[in-house]
């Protein structure tokens, strides 16, 4: 990990690559991120190394404290910052979850019953019979958080209209133990999103984009003791534009549609 600092002076998170600029600079005054990534996603130079790492180039954002929503206030050390880019190859996400627990869903439950990333991608952000999902092209990607301090996890799901639940390919994505949480970086490729593994994403074009956490506990935000799931965090909240208020985050049509862009 470097720490190093943009032209304005305020600390990034970057790969200590000698041969490209870890500062992006793109904070504010106070050090907050204020890149968009609903906006645009930026190109990666490189393919990503999935190792809890944030690639060399990219800024962290961070969601709202608006955003979480459940059944008790928001822990005080909850916080999430997260970039997004991408490859030909796929889209690349990055989530830093600061929290003061490690509660993954039971063996016995869905990965989104407990600490989880939940990762909304379609291919063109546009969608046939929203609020469905394209079936292929949109998915709900869940990763759940690492259950120890010392091991890394690639326990995953994913989601489409009207299908079974999938098998998320544990080469695309994995969570990693923090002194202050977890993170989980992925790349999700047109494979994951039910295509054929040769298409490509290009430069221009439009993707669908959300993201969410998942926080674990009980009581359960479902009533059930067998779901310990206790609120969600969630980017994309229901007041965050005319169009996508009362729309809840796994719902096409609260996604945001960042054109993909040149790199930084």
């Amino acid at each position: 990990m470097l720490l190093a600092c943009n032209a304005g002076g305020i600390a990034v998170i970057g790969r200590d690559d000698p041969a490209v600029s870890c500062a992006p600079g793109c904070a504010s005054a106070d050090g907050g991120c204020v890149v968009d990534y609903c906006a645009s996603l930026p190109a990666l130079a490189a393919a990503p190394t999935l190792d809890g790492v944030l690639e060399c180039g990219l800024a962290l954002a961070v969601i709202d404290p608006g955003g979480f929503h459940g059944n008790l206030p928001k822990p005080p050390e909850l916080s999430v910052a997260y970039a997004a880019a991408w490859r030909p190859e796929g889209i690349y996400i990055f989530a830093d979850v600061h929290e003061a627990q490690r509660l993954p869903a039971p063996a016995s439950a869905s990965v989104y019953c407990g600490d989880a990333v939940h990762a909304f991608i379609d291919d063109n952000g546009a969608y046939a019979a929203s609020p469905a999902y394209d079936t292929p092209g949109t998915r709900q990607m869940v990763a759940a958080a690492p259950a120890t301090a010392t091991e890394s996890v690639a326990r995953g799901e994913r989601y489409a209209t009207n299908q079974p639940i999938l098998p998320w390919s544990s080469d695309h994505f994995r969570t990693f133990p923090t002194a202050t949480g977890y993170v989980f970086e992925a790349l999700v490729t047109a494979e994951d999103l039910g295509q054929s593994p040769s298409e490509r994403f290009a430069l221009g074009s439009h993707v669908g984009f959300d993201l969410s956490i998942s926080y674990g506990g009980l009581p359960s935000l479902y009533g059930d003791a067998a779901c310990p799931k206790r609120a969600d965090f969630i980017l994309r909240t229901s007041a965050a534009t005319a169009t996508t208020a009362g729309f809840p985050h796994d719902d096409t049509r609260a996604f945001c549609s960042p054109q993909l862009s040149a790199s930084r």
